[in-house]
């Protein structure tokens, strides 16, 4: 029996927490495992139209970690596992409860060159950044620039845009395109649809996905 879901997630836990050359190949697609998440790393391919399941492996240089597995779409579209082990788990093995008073956006740039980078925030935010003053990054990890947005205690959806100097080529997000629950998202320079890939798992699950927990909005590239 058919289901309507639009895309499959996997989501992959190393222990070295490295996953450059790993490889969700499922359905007739290769994917990167690009989205980051208390868990590890997530991967999502597109559900074949009438598909039931989804047969997959994670692989890096033609050797896999695990056995082929199987997300059966009737049960869920969004899959855990861990390094070494076969098994996967239909729920996150370990969820994390979002700190609500503060939105972290992950962003990555194809040359890893972060600097002078910042983020812009304005109607949402509990402290909107002046043009010429954005928001730096906390740090940078395996993914990207990690930014940290303060939320007010009843936040409406926060609207930002990652600039370097004062130059942007893609427009901010939309309000409603951000939920009020949102904490976190991850985006990709030049690529504002990259910020939100489809939800996998059904309206009412609160687990991290691809439009991750959620999205604090679209950055712009300033080159």
């Amino acid at each position: 029996m058919a289901v309507e879901r639009t895309h499959a997630i996997v989501h992959y836990q190393r222990e070295d927490g490295n996953y450059d050359g790993w490889k969700l190949k499922a359905a007739g697609q290769e994917t990167a495992f690009t989205g980051r998440d208390a868990h590890g790393a997530f991967a999502w391919v597109k559900v074949p139209e009438g598909a039931a399941t989804i047969p997959y492996t994670v692989e890096k240089d033609g050797a896999a970690d695990g056995p082929r597995r199987t997300v059966d779409l009737g049960r869920t579209g969004e899959v855990w596992i861990t390094q070494g082990r076969d098994g996967q788990s239909d729920s996150n093995p370990a969820p994390v409860t979002p700190d609500k008073t503060k939105a972290v956006l992950h962003y990555q740039r194809a040359d890893g060159d972060y600097d002078g980078w910042g983020l812009h925030t304005w109607t949402g935010a509990a402290q909107p950044t002046d043009w010429s003053k954005p928001l730096l990054p906390v740090r940078v990890d395996a993914y990207g620039a990690v930014y940290e947005v303060p939320s007010p205690r009843a936040r409406p959806p926060s609207r930002t845009s990652s600039t370097r100097a004062t130059r942007r080529t893609c427009p901010p997000t939309s309000p409603s395109t951000s939920p009020p629950t949102a904490t976190r998202s991850g985006c990709s320079a030049g690529s504002p649809s990259t910020c939100c890939p489809p939800s996998a798992a059904p309206p009412t699950s609160t687990s991290p996905r691809p439009r991750p927990s959620g999205s604090t909005g679209t950055p712009s590239s300033g080159r």
